[in-house]
């Protein structure tokens, strides 16, 4: 049994983790976000298709926002966000897996990472396999 504050615990956590991995990489998710396109980039598509590296762009872009909104929402346990997390947070690291070469600066920032990578898994787990996931499903009545 994972009480709401437990599970809200370990979403922020989450966030916490994702923040450290920034500052300790020094690189803001900008910058971060232009080096994994380029990679990509440079690595399945021609470097002159300009129109790829808007797409890839684009669905690295959709994934963060995903993943941001899904946070938000696993916070206050709205119905949507269990699968907005599960869809961004997939297409992410399937992106990660994509780069050839790792974008790990520093050993402090691949235990972030790690950590990161292991906490979304529990998230996950938590919101499909567990009481928590009573809380999405259930219909609250919005004026009580």
């Amino acid at each position: 049994m994972i009480s709401r504050s437990i599970f809200r615990l370990l979403v922020l956590f989450f966030v916490f983790c994702v923040v450290m991995t920034f500052v300790t990489e020094n690189m803001m998710p900008w910058q971060k976000l232009e080096l994994i396109s380029q990679n990509l980039i440079s690595t399945y598509l021609p470097v002159s298709s300009e129109l790829s590296a808007l797409v890839l762009d684009g669905l690295l872009i959709l994934s963060f926002v995903l993943v941001t909104l899904a946070v938000i929402g696993l916070l206050l346990f709205w119905g949507c966000s269990r699968w907005l997390f599960l869809i961004g947070y997939g297409v992410l690291i399937l992106v990660n897996w994509l780069t050839k070469e790792p974008l790990i600066v520093s050993y402090l920032a691949n235990i972030y990472t790690h950590l990161t990578s292991i906490t979304g898994g529990f998230i996950i787990c938590c919101v499909f396999f567990t009481n928590i996931r009573y809380y999405f499903i259930a219909e609250r009545k919005i004026w009580s």
